[in-house]
This record gives structure tokens, sequence and C-alpha cells, in this order.
């Protein structure tokens, strides 16, 4: 009598179907992986072009009003963030002095 089972002890991980699935699953997993990466660099991007963008425009803004800034100031608004930019730039409508606007 012959032994009709099939010899299932064989490694799957050596399978052709195994690595082309596990390939796939690695491209896929990679694409995904760049389009995630790409979209967060995007977004960091534009919040550092918002920021930048509300400290030149407060400086500008300050410098018609009061004239040129010191080094201080300069540093002191590149260092805020966005909150507290916004507040320089209310306070600044009813500001007579530089203090009024940084002043705590």
């Amino acid at each position: 009598m012959t032994d009709n089972r099939i010899d299932l002890d064989f490694d799957m991980k050596q399978s052709r179907f195994y690595q082309d699935a596990f390939r796939e699953g690695r491209i896929e997993g990679y694409e995904k992986g760049l389009e995630r990466g790409i979209l967060s660099g995007m977004l960091r991007g534009m919040e550092i072009g918002e920021m930048n963008g509300k400290s030149a425009l407060v400086s500008h803004l300050l410098e018609c009003r009061f004239g040129k800034l010191t080094e201080d100031i300069r540093k002191r608004i590149k260092e805020s963030d966005s909150k507290t930019l916004m507040i320089f730039a209310q306070r600044m409508l009813d500001a007579k002095t530089l203090d009024d606007v940084f002043g705590d």
C-alpha cells in the first residue's frame, strides 16, 4: 500500500506565493509611508511658512508705526508662537509705545 498523504511539512515562507505577497505588502507599506511622510512634510512647511508670514507682518507693521526695531524685539517676534503674535498684533491697534505691545 502506498502512502497517499501529502507532505505538508514545508516552509511556507519559501513558497512563491508567500514571497510575492510579502513583496507586494512591502511595496504597499513603503508607498503609504512615503505618502504620510510627504503629507507631514507639506503640513510642517505650511505651518513654518504661516509663522514666518505672521512674524514678518507684525515686524513690518511695528516698524511702520514705531520706527526701526531693536534686535531684541526682532528676536522676540521671531521666537513667538502664533497665539502670541496675534496678541501683539491686537495690542498694536491701541498701543502708544512698543512697551504697550510687548508689556506682559
